[in-house]
């Protein structure tokens, strides 16, 4: 994976390509879903996926007028790393300390209670 971790701002671009599958995304396409949640400029968006590229985040597909962008990297993988980076640097690699934090923090519905529970089992049986 890449040296350069993906800004939050970098990480809602790699959604929509993400979202957008093999076929890729323009600026100006990313810039429309974008602009749907928040007012960001369409240069920013420009300056934003010129660093994923350079970054081997994004690779371009310039066969066409316009440049085509699509994630270098799969989406489940670089959420697992960037988690696994997250869980080490800030809860020092404890998968506790992060449920905890999350338990503390927010409101969970008991439907959400249960799947994390079977995830638990789920684990537990595989010996993990």
């Amino acid at each position: 994976m890449s040296e350069h971790k993906p800004t939050g701002s970098q990480l809602e671009i790699l959604e929509v390509v993400w979202s957008k599958g093999r076929e890729g995304v323009t600026v100006g396409e990313i810039w429309d879903e974008l602009r749907k949640h928040k007012p960001v400029a369409r240069t920013t968006v420009l300056t934003l996926v010129q660093r994923l590229e350079r970054q081997g985040w994004l690779v371009s597909d310039t066969s066409e007028r316009a440049h085509r962008f699509r994630a270098a990297r799969q989406r489940e993988s670089t959420r697992k790393r960037l988690l696994h980076d997250l869980v080490d640097g800030l809860f020092g690699g404890s998968p506790t300390a992060v449920m905890a934090s999350l338990l503390g923090s927010r409101k969970i519905e008991p439907a959400e209670i249960e799947r994390l529970r079977a995830l638990l089992a789920e684990r537990t049986k595989e010996g993990i």
